[in-house]
Formats: C-alpha cells, structure tokens, sequence
C-alpha cells in the first residue's frame, strides 16, 4: 500500500483528473527542477520518476486510484525493453563508462528522432490538407482532393505513431532514472585499491590503500 507522502498526484503536483498530457507536462518541470544535476535531491528525484511510471501507465493509474497501492506490477514489455538495451549498453561499455548513461542517451538520441519525423509528419500532412481545399473538380466527385486528404491522414497516423514512441521513451527514461551502477574496483600490487569511476566516456579513478 502506498504511503500518503508517496501519493504520485502530489509527487508531481497534479489533480487526479488530470490528462496524459497534463502529467506529462508536470514531469518534466518537476523532473528538471529536481534533477540532480541541477543541484536537486536525488530522493526527490526518485520520487518524481516513480510517480510518471505510475501515472503515465493507465492499468498503473487505475489501480492506485481504485486501491491505493502504487506498487511495480510484474515485468512487462517496457522493462523487459529497458532490460535489453541497458544490456546491450553494458556489453558496448568498457568498465569505466556507467552502461545507465549510454542507454539513456541512446532513447534520448531516438526521441531526438522521433520529435523531428512527428514534426516533418504533421507540417506535411498540413500542406496536404491546405492543398486539398485549393483543388476543386470541374465536374463530377474531386477524386483528386480525397486522394491528397488521404495522404494527409496517413502522415497524421505516421505522427501519432511517433508521439506514442516518444511518450514510451519518456517512460524508459524515468525508469532509468531510478537505478546507478556500482563503480568497477581493482586490487592491485601492494594492497592498493582502484576504484574505476564511471563520468563520461573518460570516468574517473579514485585510489586507496589496504
């Protein structure tokens, strides 16, 4: 059951009718003012991801608003998503590099993507809709105008395939956010230990001795 200060309305400050679109537009102010980086709470941080994972989740939602309980349900096809890339990461990652940070900047990178053919989609099928109503039939049906309208509606599909990607991606990212890894440690001669550092594609060493 969860517990009244780990309540995701409150966690991202929104009301329990709140839109898909309204959640997500408090996630992200919420998760870049207590990002870490910029000097946020890391446990705050935390907090923040783990109530977009409930929220943005409609079987999620609906069962902490029935029950209460806001608890992770069983692996399902986004984490075992995350899973598999966050492996793929680890296999591509020397032991200094943080595997966590090359998987979020690979679905940063697609989301990058996506938002451009989402963009590229929508401003086409504008184009099209306007050129549709330009075009007028001398006589008979304006098969040609349907034809155009029907393209348009295709690039609006294409867009909304993307935007549905991207809301994914938003998801794996705040998923991510909750884990680190553990830096990689080495005995060496004479007692010393290294402890490799993950910070970047150089990372970072730290040393003490035993």
């Amino acid at each position: 059951m969860t517990k009244p200060s780990d309540d995701p309305y409150a966690a991202l400050g929104v009301a329990r009718d709140a839109t898909p679109e309204q959640v997500r537009k408090a996630h992200r102010r919420a998760a870049k003012r207590t990002h870490p980086d910029a000097g946020g709470d890391p446990e705050e941080f935390r907090r923040v991801n783990g109530a977009y994972m409930v929220l943005s989740d409609p079987a999620r939602r609906k069962r902490y608003d029935e029950t209460g309980d806001a608890s992770p349900p069983r692996p399902d096809d986004l984490v075992r998503e995350v899973v598999t890339l966050f492996l793929q990461c680890a296999a591509n990652c020397a032991d200094h590099m943080d595997p966590l940070d090359a998987a979020r900047a690979s679905v940063a990178s697609q989301m990058r993507q996506l938002k451009e053919q989402a963009r590229a989609a929508r401003a086409e099928a504008a184009r099209l809709d306007k050129l549709a109503g330009r075009v007028k039939a001398k006589a008979g049906p304006n098969v040609l105008a349907e034809a155009l309208r029907n393209l348009a509606a295709d690039h609006r599909r294409q867009a909304a395939a993307s935007e549905a990607a991207l809301e994914k991606g938003e998801r794996m990212l705040a998923l991510l956010a909750g884990y680190e890894v553990e830096p990689v440690e080495h005995r060496m001669p004479g007692g010393l230990t290294v402890r490799q550092m993950a910070g970047g594609s150089a990372g970072w060493f730290s040393f003490t001795s035993t």
